[in-house]
């Protein structure tokens, strides 16, 4: 029997298109080329440097290379990072346990970092005001503890200690937060007035007020403009106010101001802190800067203009005056304005006088004179907290300076004849005090003023005074208590003469005196008695005559 031999073929080998050892090379060849392209550091930053979003792809691919090498730290460190940030929580951590198994390599730094942004995950995965987000958030802060330490921070990458310093405020941690702004700002100069002010909010949040101005007098000491400087200035002293460091606020703007001292708004603030810290003679120091500054300099916008003006004197005196030509651009919007109100083709003549150039120029830097005297700028607030300041500080002379001034700049304002009459009184200057207190009352018909001119002008031989309160204080007591009859006692002992009278009307003063009244009680149609009275010295004569002046009075009203 014959053995037929089988015809079922074993299956053949699949074709391989490039042999193993080929495929192997070539991705060693691929790494080494990423390895040379790219150095450690490189590559993390550029495959999750500052914000670049997580991108599937380049997880795949750094997952294929981890098989490839399972123990390349670089890959590894950067894919435990790349977990954590897309949320792959437990797959970071079995990354970090290998990379802790790796022998003779220090991967304590990117262990950490990434630990840090896994706890940052996992604390934000739970839910607001709970034991867990609390616990989890502690863990976060003993971890940004371990990254600050002296030896840690020298590990740092420049984008490392930014990213740890902005995790470190997010959560509150102002001990490491401060630590990474502060060697940032030492680090990376170019920005230290940024990571300075962060210093600043970080103490400040703390309630550390010194070291938050510290931190702003740092800023101010690096600052390249004025602008600049003066906010920086400014802020560290509120900082140190609200801290109620009233003193020390103080002591630091006399010992950082420098040229920021001649500046208005600093001027004004040192001035109010001055008297927050109950400190009035220091207040005056400033304020009496502040108001030499102001009667000085110009405002801003008066010197712009000023200088605008200056240029086209010399150089077009026309457009100094205002003269437009119709055929500029200026010229045009004329031509539409005066086309709208119906004014376009009339001819306005004046008499120019023939001007020539050389007058026109005159005219044109006679303008600017007057510019420049309206430059001296009077703020009402700056003498409003110079005259509060200077009361204070018992300066009752600067006080009145400041009061006449104010009057003289705003004669219209009642509060300064009203503050300039009370100043006087106080620093002895009646005579001032009692035009100031004529002047109020005429311009208010305050009652209290009136009385004040009352009390004052029969002292000082002031008729007109005198009798301008006895009708404005009279009249309105007559209208309002409607007497059915009136006593009048006609004393002549405020005369100037009488020996005990302390008041000093003339003759002429008593004679109106009684006339106003007169006038005032008989025109409302009430019965008036009349009674001399008063008069002590050794000229009878005289005493009789103005005894008199009633009875010459009354008989004017007669019949």
């Amino acid at each position: 029997m014959s053995s037929n031999k089988s015809k079922s073929a074993a299956p053949a080998e699949r074709e391989r298109l490039l042999p193993p050892a080929l495929v192997l090379t070539f991705t060693a060849m691929v790494g080494v080329g990423l390895a040379l392209m790219f150095p450690r550091e490189t590559l993390r930053e550029r495959l999750l440097g500052q914000g670049r979003t997580v991108d599937g792809l380049t997880v795949a691919y750094l997952e294929a290379w981890s098989r490839v090498a399972p123990n390349d730290t670089s890959f590894m460190g950067v894919l435990a990072e790349q977990y954590a940030r897309s949320g792959r929580l437990d797959d970071a951590e079995a990354m970090l346990a290998r990379m802790q198994a790796v022998q003779g390599a220090d991967l304590s730094g990117p262990i950490l970092r990434t630990r840090i942004e896994i706890s940052q995950q996992r604390a934000y995965a739970a839910l607001p005001e709970t034991p867990e987000r609390a616990r989890r958030l502690a863990t976060m802060n003993d971890l940004l503890k371990d990254a600050t330490t002296p030896a840690q921070m020298r590990k740092w990458s420049l984008a490392d200690l930014q990213a740890l310093a902005t995790q470190s405020r997010q959560i509150g941690a102002a001990d490491p937060a401060g630590k990474l702004f502060r060697e940032l700002a030492v680090r990376d100069p170019g920005n230290a007035d940024f990571y300075n002010k962060q210093l600043a909010g970080i103490a400040l949040a703390g309630g550390n007020y010194r070291d938050s101005a510290q931190a702003l007098f740092d800023a101010q000491a690096r600052a390249k403009n004025l602008y600049e400087q003066r906010t920086l200035f400014l802020q560290a002293l509120q900082t140190l106010q609200s801290g109620n460091l009233l003193d020390e606020a103080l002591a630091e703007a006399e010992r950082r101001g420098g040229k920021l001292l001649d500046d208005a708004e600093v001027l004004r603030y040192l001035t109010k802190l001055a008297l927050a810290a109950g400190k009035p003679e220091v207040a005056a120091k400033y304020v009496e800067r502040l108001l030499k500054l102001s009667a000085n300099k110009p405002m801003g916008a008066t010197l712009l203009a000023q200088a605008h003006l200056r240029r086209v004197s010399d150089t077009e005196p026309w457009l100094a005056r205002e003269v437009v030509f119709l055929d500029g651009p200026r010229g045009v919007k004329l031509r539409d304005k005066l086309a709208a109100a119906g004014e376009l083709g009339v001819r306005h003549v004046a008499d120019t006088g023939n001007v020539s150039q050389a007058d026109a120029q005159a005219a044109a830097k006679a303008e600017v004179a007057a510019a420049a005297a309206e430059g001296k700028a009077f703020n009402a607030d700056d003498y409003d907290l110079a005259y509060r300041v200077f009361l204070a500080a018992g300066k009752l002379d600067q006080a009145q300076r400041v009061a006449q001034a104010a009057v003289q700049k705003l004669p219209n304002e009642p509060v300064w004849r009203e503050r300039l009459a009370q100043v006087a009184e106080w620093n002895r200057q009646p005579m001032i005090a009692l035009q100031s207190w004529l002047q109020y009352a005429q311009a208010t018909n305050d009652e209290r003023a009136w009385n004040n001119v009352m009390r004052l002008a029969p002292g000082l031989s002031d008729d007109r005074a005198y009798l301008a309160a006895l009708d404005e204080i009279l009249t309105p007591l007559l209208d309002r208590m409607h007497p059915d009859i009136v006593f009048y006692n006609a004393g002549v002992d405020p005369h100037a003469d009488d020996r005990l009278g302390r008041l000093s009307l003339s003759d002429a003063g008593l004679a109106e005196r009684d006339r106003v009244v007169i006038e005032a009680v008989r025109g409302r149609g009430i019965p008036l008695a009349g009674v001399i009275g008063g008069g002590y010295g050794a000229d009878v004569e005289p005493i009789a005559r103005r005894h008199a002046l009633l009875h010459h009075a009354a008989a004017a009203f007669a019949g």
